[in-house]
């Protein structure tokens, strides 16, 4: 099979998955151009949670202190797909980093709660 046959068939596949609206476009990165994230299935779930286990919303740096920031690029391969994670991480920084996650996180069913009132009655 020629690269091009297999560049069609990544597209057709691409379009399909679009078709049925499995794709949400994310639309915070420093370039402007939006990108396709597609929320995981169950069967890759566990590998989704492990990785984002070093992920903090608030303090970009902790994403690498613990691997080398090996479980976001996973996190990001598992969203946007293998293709998309070096364009990415080029397009994030510590101006949009806390968006991207959330974004990251919504997709794949994560409920962020900031409230600090909330979590402390919660506690009582």
């Amino acid at each position: 099979m020629s690269k091009e046959q297999v560049d069609e068939i990544t597209r057709d596949e691409k379009d399909i998955i679009s078709a049925l609206g499995l794709g949400v476009e994310v639309d915070c990165f420093l370039d402007g151009r939006s990108r396709t994230a597609y929320p995981i299935t169950l069967k890759d779930y566990p590998e989704f949670i492990r990785s984002i286990s070093t992920i903090s919303l608030d303090n970009m740096a902790h994403a690498f202190f613990a691997d080398n920031g090996e479980g976001l690029k996973n996190a990001i391969a598992l969203t946007f797909g293998v293709e998309a994670v070096e364009d990415i991480l080029e397009n994030v920084d510590s101006t949009n980093y806390e968006d991207f996650i959330k974004k990251i996180f919504s997709i794949n069913g994560l409920v962020l709660n900031k409230d600090k009132k909330k979590n402390d009655n919660k506690k009582k």
